[in-house]
């Protein structure tokens, strides 16, 4: 029946457990018959390295800081200006859809872009405007630790300026849908923190591009 290990259990009781059941602390050296630790055994414990989930398929939130060449078309002519905003970046399956993984940026200014008031008021201007996107996010290349990725969904702006011109006051307030186009990268710098970078380009009654850096968490 093949060979046995036998086994104190307590003063007086001694038993016998076949040996594909058990891995011996110790075990006889077959050339010095000395009693050694049993390699196999400590092998045999070590806790099992944990696999951390792909970046594609994890879920993250964070913060994120952006520039964006906003463009506006004002009295004929297409302004447009970087414009420094931040906000909420939210990546990951399960978000808004079930298992579909996709890449939702929430991004704030509190100022006009610069070129209210350098080709169009006569006075400061002041207001704020929200842009923000959800895009599906599809693999090009992944590693363990690293994803370049591209995105394509829709975008959304709304805008709320207070703008005086030769004295009068103008309570200017849009709202423009369109599409998104993007690439970037991800890199997990450790087990629940992750940095990426996005390029985007946004098409909606203006076309313009956006350049975004996050860190964001796993939860």
């Amino acid at each position: 029946m093949g060979l046995f290990n036998r086994v104190y259990v307590k003063k007086g009781v001694v038993g016998y457990v076949v040996d594909t059941e058990v891995i011996p602390q110790f075990k006889k050296s077959e050339v010095t018959q000395k009693i050694k630790k049993n390699p196999v055994f400590t092998e045999a414990i070590k806790k099992p390295e944990e696999r951390l989930k792909p970046i594609y398929f994890s879920r993250y939130f964070g913060g994120n800081l952006g520039r964006i060449n906003f463009t506006e078309v004002i009295s004929g002519k297409n302004l447009s200006s970087d414009t420094m905003m931040f906000g909420l970046k939210f990546s990951g399956p399960g978000f808004l859809m079930d298992e579909v993984p996709l890449d939702v940026d929430l991004l704030f200014s509190l100022a006009p872009p610069d070129y209210y008031d350098q080709q169009v008021a006569t006075a400061p201007t002041s207001g704020f405007f929200a842009h923000s996107s959800a895009a599906l996010r599809m693999p090009l290349m992944e590693w363990p630790n690293t994803l370049v990725f591209y995105t394509l969904g829709g975008m959304l702006t709304y805008t709320k300026f207070n703008v005086v011109i030769n004295g009068q006051k103008f309570d200017s307030q849009e709202m423009r849908i369109g599409l998104t186009l993007g690439g970037g990268l991800a890199f997990r710098v450790s087990k629940k923190m992750v940095l990426q970078a996005d390029i985007k380009y946004y098409i909606e009654t203006t076309q313009y591009l956006g350049y975004l850096g996050s860190l964001v968490f796993e939860y």
